[in-house]
């Protein structure tokens, strides 16, 4: 049984919607907590370099295939009492999640092993007809690095061509052999990813898109944080 920790949530710079967080009764996630503790784990939402946390609560359940985080009654509030004030956490991106411990307030640097859930709570859909999402996460730029060259890589590059409609900071993009699609968004100084694709699973778009990212990155990337969604 994997460990299951705390969870950290990075919020974009601002007032924060506390009237909303309260009626809706938790959070939307962009990506399955696998490892949160549910029930009974803290859930805190921080803000700024210094990581200060700004609301935290006590997780109750998942809901809405495990993306919306259902807060325990009456436990949503700012930090009070012994209540952390910061987190010894480092960010990269807005939106970004961080597993934690409460005792120590530093990240838990998973590796291996992922969480398994019992997912038979999950809706039934069809394969054949159902857009699925294979994998997600954030490519990840060293110290002092940017990923514009490689922004612009996948925006102006042959192999990759653009679909739907066009904005600054998010690309939709198809392959010019593989079948799937892939999503970009521009979070600077990360740039997340999404791979989607129809019916079976090859990993030929998987493998398209990280070969793209090691020709074009030259070395600006530290790291990719995924998550498999399938």
């Amino acid at each position: 049984m994997p460990k299951l920790y705390d969870l950290a949530v990075r919020l974009k710079d601002g007032p924060i919607p506390v009237g909303r967080i309260r009626k809706s009764g938790g959070i939307w996630l962009w990506a399955r907590p696998l490892q949160l503790r549910v029930p009974g784990g803290t859930v805190a939402l921080v803000q700024g370099a210094d990581s200060s946390v700004r609301l935290l609560f006590r997780c109750e359940r998942l809901e809405q295939n495990d993306r919306f985080v259902v807060a325990r009654r009456g436990t949503i509030r700012r930090p009070r009492g012994a209540d952390p004030r910061r987190l010894n956490i480092r960010w990269h991106a807005v939106g970004q999640l961080r597993y934690f411990s409460l005792r120590t307030l530093k990240a838990v640097n998973l590796s291996g092993a992922r969480a398994m859930r019992n997912d038979s709570h999950l809706p039934y859909t069809n394969p054949k007809r159902v857009k699925r999402v294979i994998l997600e996460g954030l490519i990840v730029p060293r110290p002092s690095e940017s990923l514009r060259p490689l922004w612009k890589a996948f925006r102006e590059g042959k192999t990759w061509s653009r679909i739907g409609r066009k904005s600054a900071k998010r690309l939709r993009l198809k392959h010019s052999t593989y079948s799937g699609r892939v999503t970009l968004q521009w979070w600077g100084p990360a740039i997340r990813y999404q791979i989607e694709d129809f019916g079976s699973v090859n990993g030929r778009i998987t493998g398209a898109l990280l070969g793209h990212v090691h020709r074009h990155s030259k070395g600006a990337v530290d790291r990719l944080e995924a998550h498999l969604s399938v």
